[in-house]
């Protein structure tokens, strides 16, 4: 019987703080991202009504791109770290270069959609006006798609070279960056034109340029020498299609996790302004909670990649009930904090001597405990996902997502708030069993993938590493 000391103790062990050293600063980086959206909203908004509407077109069309081709890049991290645990220095050649050119081609159609969004969004009956805002923004912003999906690329090979280190201070630069031209471009200071939301969408294309440049000078030396490698363009294409097909159930997750979420923002819009607000508030808090995990989710998939080309398959077995561990550690935290901060989050918002405002003020402090219950589920499926990333498993889960959040997540949300007459709380608790089925489906899985690792046949060499080939 392991008593509660040394499981306690656990948690600090070497191993652990590996996982922690990996996460923390991915997980900062990931909030320092959404925060650039949070500072071009505010600060767009500070010019008129008009411009942040036109603009959030635009930035919402802008997310979605760079949202789903963002979980296309990151099929890069499990076959990069696989071919690194292996020493085999032309795969990972191939495999940063192919990423390369799929990041390319995957730009080149998000400028195209982006170009004819104006057109499209007339078409669809949206105010002529604000349409023409969102061109205004997009026609920029669309030349950042491609440094951005490279610096997704960028933060998975820092984080396998084990420089985790420089994603968050690229990140760090690149906020602080897009806040001070924000304040340049969109508002005409330092002697400038003030250009309004196309400043906005060019700050964002500076920025993502500083963030590529960081991560850049910091792999110099990595990158180097993966340029230096003589291979075939056949072999580059070949790669670009290999993370192509690994990447696109990530995408369909990424794309199928946010519209999940920002349904909930739709169903409870009918209940008015005050739950509304309330709702965006809890929302908010959550989100942030959320995108912090995420780091857990990256750090599974390279870690799991690096042992599924090095090391043997009970190691592999440690490791993931490591990042499983760490992730659930730093989630329970995180629900314990938003528990003790329930009430007094917002007053924040509300103000704290607003009696008038007692009615949405409860609800959302009724809604962030709700939130706080799901972040531990959310952060469990996060990691499964990341797991599973690593063994080169995306399609299944993929299914496990889509049934969970949109076959049992929103159908429950809509039957607990109308019939069962829970109202909004009944949408949220729709979240949280969604979330509940996706976390059960994964769970599964990975028993599976697990029991295939410990029983598959050992590679021909004398240490017994895994024949990684069993898990494509």
């Amino acid at each position: 019987m392991v008593s509660m000391d040394s499981k306690i103790a656990r948690l600090w062990s070497a191993p652990m703080l590996d996982i922690y050293k990996l996460a923390i600063p991915l997980g900062l980086a990931n909030l320092l991202m959404l925060a650039n959206t949070i500072v071009d909203t505010i600060m767009l908004g500070a010019v008129n009504a008009e411009t942040l509407a036109g603009a959030t077109l635009g930035i919402q069309l802008f997310l979605l791109l760079v949202v789903f081709g963002d979980g296309v890049v990151l099929a890069f991290a499990p076959m990069y770290t696989k071919s690194l645990g292996s020493d085999d220095k032309s795969g990972q050649a191939a495999v940063m270069r192919g990423t390369i050119l799929l990041c390319l081609g995957l730009s080149l159609m998000a400028i195209g959609v982006m170009y004819a969004a104006e057109h499209l969004f007339v078409l669809f009956g949206i105010d002529t006006a604000l349409s023409a805002i969102s061109g205004d923004y997009n026609r920029i912003a669309a030349l950042s798609v491609f440094p951005m999906l490279l610096s997704i690329a960028g933060w998975e090979l820092a984080s396998a070279h084990d420089k985790a280190s420089c994603v968050l201070v690229a990140s760090i630069l690149g906020f602080l960056a897009n806040a001070a031209l924000n304040w340049v471009f969109i508002y005409g200071n330092l002697g400038f034109t003030a250009m309004g939301v196309s400043g906005a969408s060019l700050s964002t294309l500076i920025s993502s340029l500083v963030i590529l440049g960081t991560i850049v000078v910091y792999l110099r030396k990595e990158v180097r020498i993966l340029f230096s490698c003589k291979i075939s363009m056949a072999l580059c294409f070949k790669s670009a299609i290999q993370v192509l097909k690994l990447g696109s159930p990530i995408g369909v997750i990424e794309i199928a996790t946010v519209g999940f979420f920002a349904s909930s923002t739709y169903l409870i819009s009918i209940y008015g302004a005050e739950v509304l607000a309330a709702h965006a508030i809890a929302y908010q808090v959550t989100e942030l909670a959320i995108v912090f995990v995420l780091g857990f989710g990256e750090a599974a998939t390279i870690k799991i990649g690096l042992l599924l080309g090095t090391l043997r398959n009970q190691e592999l077995k440690e490791m993931v009930r490591n990042l499983i561990l760490g992730c659930i550690s730093v989630s329970v935290l995180l629900c314990a904090l938003m528990i003790l901060l329930s009430t007094d989050i917002p007053k924040l918002y509300f103000g704290f001597e607003s009696s008038s405002l007692e009615r949405p003020q409860n609800l959302a402090t009724q809604l962030i405990l709700i939130g706080a219950t799901f972040t531990i589920l959310d952060a469990l499926q996060i990691v499964y996902l990341g797991i599973l990333r690593g063994l080169r498993d995306t399609a299944i889960p993929m299914m496990y997502v889509l049934v969970g959040y949109w076959a049992v997540g929103v159908p429950g949300g809509l039957l607990l708030s109308g019939p069962a007459g829970l109202g909004p709380q009944g949408i949220w608790y729709g979240l949280t069993i969604g979330l509940l089925a996706v976390c059960v489906g994964l769970f599964w899985r990975l028993k599976r993938r697990m029991i295939e690792v410990m029983e598959m046949p050992l590679a021909s060499s004398r240490n017994g590493v895994l024949n990684a080939k069993h898990l494509s």
